[in-house]
């Protein structure tokens, strides 16, 4: 798995982006799961809420000045919508 960037309080990564898992549903699902258990024991001011979705992407490399590897597509969007919809914790 790898992180791709933070914007504001989200955090976006994604996997299986350069060589094939065939566990990779799992070790991002376990990810998340892992990362909501996590978060109350360090911090009771924080909430995650985690949106997973699988499905192509465009990749690459952006910036003029600082240059960043990011992702874009559908399946980038939807995760993102499905986290914003589910309860903290979930």
């Amino acid at each position: 798995m790898k992180k791709i960037k933070t914007i504001d309080d989200e955090f976006i990564a994604a996997a299986g982006l350069t060589q094939p898992d065939c566990k990779l549903l799992l070790t991002i699902v376990k990810c998340g799961l892992d990362m909501a258990r996590a978060t109350p024991e360090i911090s009771s001011d924080w909430q995650v809420q985690v949106g997973v979705y699988t499905g192509p992407v465009v990749a690459g490399i952006v910036g003029d000045l600082k240059y960043q590897f990011d992702v874009w597509g559908d399946t980038v969007n939807v995760a993102a919508r499905m986290a914003g919809a589910c309860n903290p914790g979930a």
